[in-house]
């Protein structure tokens, strides 16, 4: 892979934007790695990488806990803020609203 960022520990690197996917396909052995050592991984461009099925569910249910700022991926400076509120993707909704839509 081109690009990606180092786990704590064990020397992986990942960049789920990786256009080599489009290539040379997923890196599944690499995603299990990922599961395995490191399920909730922290990428270089500063947001999230959540692998387990769980550990998905959860943060979507929990949007106080784990509300998205998507700034390091759209480029959008100011984050969510600057965002107009019928453009928001469903994690960036606060309470009560996030549960009223989901």
């Amino acid at each position: 892979m081109s690009t990606g960022c180092p786990l704590e520990e064990g020397g992986i690197r990942f960049d789920p934007h990786d256009p080599d996917f489009v290539e040379k396909g997923v890196p599944f052995p690499l995603l299990a790695r990922i599961r395995r050592e490191q399920p909730i991984l922290r990428l270089e461009s500063g947001a999230w990488y959540l692998s387990r099925y769980q550990d998905v569910s959860d943060a979507l249910s929990d949007v106080d806990t784990f509300r998205s700022d998507l700034s390091a991926i759209t480029g959008i400076s100011g984050g969510v803020e600057a965002v107009p509120p019928e453009q928001l993707y469903l994690s960036e909704i606060e309470e009560p609203r996030h549960k009223e839509i989901r």
